[in-house]
């Protein structure tokens, strides 16, 4: 199991991808989180 627990991810200073978010992945799950399109294209694989 992952679980993420109150995660902030901000690229400057006043802009957040994610704020405050919480969730659990759990055995077998699979997960995609992704957003807007950016240059260097940043993502979140679990």
């Amino acid at each position: 199991m992952i679980h993420f627990t109150h995660v902030t991810k901000s690229y400057e200073a006043n802009w957040k991808a994610l704020n405050n978010v919480t969730f659990r992945i759990n055995k077998g799950e699979f997960v995609f989180l992704t957003g807007i399109p950016v240059p260097e294209n940043r993502r979140c694989f679990a």
